[in-house]
C-alpha cells in the first residue's frame, strides 16, 4: 500500500475475528492501516497485545523499543484499547491458576522487569523475585517507593540455582 487509492481501496477478510500484535520486526505503516481498518469495519474484532513492554534489551547495553510502541501505535489508529494476554495484563494470572491448579499464595514469579513480571505478581498476590541481569536496573529499582518493589531482589537468576 503506497498510496491514499490503495488504502481506500483496501480490501479486508470478513472472517477476521481479532489482530494481534506482538513483536514484529517488519511492521508498517501498511500494517496500522490494515489493523485499523479491520478493528473499526468488521463487528466484534478484538485488538490483542501479546505484550506491552516499552523496551527491550539487544545487547552491548543497547535498548530497542519493545512491543508496547507497537500496540499503541494500533490503538491510537484504530481508536480502541488491547487486551493484554501478557504479563502485566488482568487476563494472563487468572488463566494459569485456573489452568494449572495454582495457588497464588503458594506461588511465586521470578522476572527481569518491574512492569510486566513484577507487576503480574504483585496483581495477583504472588511472592515476586527479580534478578538484576535483565531489563530493571538497581537504579531504577531504588527509586521506586517499597510498595512497589519485588518481595526479593538477587543478583542473578544463576544465584538462585546456586550456580556461581
Amino acid at each position: 500500500m503506497d498510496s491514499m487509492d490503495a488504502m481506500k481501496e483496501l480490501q479486508v477478510d470478513p472472517d477476521i475475528g481479532a489482530v494481534v500484535v506482538g513483536w514484529d520486526p517488519n511492521f508498517s505503516y501498511s500494517r496500522i492501516v490494515y489493523a485499523s481498518i479491520c478493528l473499526r469495519e468488521l463487528p466484534g474484532c478484538v485488538l490483542v497485545a501479546t505484550n506491552t513492554d516499552c523496551a527491550d534489551h539487544i545487547g552491548g547495553g543497547r535498548m530497542m523499543p519493545g512491543t508496547g510502541g507497537l500496540v499503541r501505535a494500533v490503538e491510537v489508529a484504530a481508536g480502541t484499547t488491547a487486551v493484554n494476554v501478557a504479563k502485566g495484563g488482568e487476563w494472563l494470572l487468572p488463566y494459569l491458576c485456573r489452568t494449572y491448579n495454582l495457588d497464588p499464595s503458594r506461588t511465586a514469579i521470578i522476572g527481569d522487569r518491574m512492569d510486566t513480571d513484577i507487576l503480574l505478581g504483585r496483581q495477583g498476590g504472588l511472592f515476586t523475585c527479580l534478578p538484576l541481569t535483565g531489563v530493571t536496573t538497581l537504579e531504577r529499582l531504588q527509586s521506586l517507593p517499597p510498595s512497589e518493589r519485588p518481595n526479593v531482589v538477587v543478583g542473578s537468576v544463576a544465584k538462585l540455582a546456586g550456580l556461581p
